[in-house]
């Protein structure tokens, strides 16, 4: 077993997505999928109906604007509802949106609601992204350019189980993984520092295969991996 930082230094998405704000500012968003090198991207922005929550927090304390869902639209490029500007603040934002966020007044109090728990069902490529919580740096709009800029960072960890290369399926105990783009290849994202045991089984030409129960604890840093190799 082995760590790893993911998504190791991938660039931002190519093709960023921008809403406009008032007093013409726009609101630039880059995501950034989990894949360990020479593993396929998922998606290299964020992508029709993913919705953020943003923050606005006003220099004397007070929150200008509360966990807004911005979404972004069919065609790809334009975010509703529009996000307010306001002088004296700080604009900061999480991926998915989740009504249980408000209040949050800094981005730790955010990362500190995703180190609880995550989903055990994971087996769809839409309920594992869904557990692709990220959290962006904070940030100011540019009166320059008229722009804000979020990058965001992932806030789990993410175990990585390969299996021999000729398995034909998998069934695991208590998780149920994402097949991540290989036959034998599967993605589970938790908390970090999360401590589970790993067991079950895996059909090899027709034969059929117990994986050894093993403990498995992730890093204590998000945006990090384990990788897991059954042989």
């Amino acid at each position: 077993m082995q760590h790893h930082r993911y998504p190791y230094g991938a660039p931002l998405c190519p093709g960023a997505s921008s809403v406009r704000m008032r007093q013409h500012h726009r609101l630039r968003i880059c995501r950034r999928r989990p894949y360990p090198r020479h593993r396929q991207r998922l998606c290299h922005h964020l992508c029709p109906g993913d919705a953020i929550g943003v923050f606005i927090l006003k220099d004397d304390g007070s929150l200008y604007a509360d966990n807004l869902p911005v979404t972004l639209q069919s065609d790809g490029s334009t975010w509703y509802p529009q996000v307010p500007y306001t002088e004296n603040a700080t604009y900061y934002a999480y991926y998915p949106h989740q009504e249980g966020m408000s209040g949050k007044k800094s981005t730790d109090e955010i990362l500190a609601a995703f180190a609880t728990t995550a989903s055990s069902d994971q087996s769809t490529q839409e309920l594992y992204t869904a557990q692709d919580a990220m959290v962006s740096s904070t940030a100011t709009p540019s009166i320059g350019t008229k722009t804000l800029s979020f990058t965001f960072a992932h806030a789990r960890s993410l175990i990585e189980i390969t299996l021999p290369s000729e398995t034909t399926s998998a069934i695991f105990q208590d998780i149920n993984p994402y097949l991540f783009g290989s036959p034998n290849v599967y993605r589970y994202l938790v908390p970090p520092g999360t401590v589970l045991t790993l067991s079950g089984s895996y059909f090899l030409n027709s034969i059929k295969y117990a994986i050894p129960a093993s403990s498995i604890t992730t890093p204590a840093q998000g945006g990090t991996y384990k990788k897991v190799t059954v042989e």
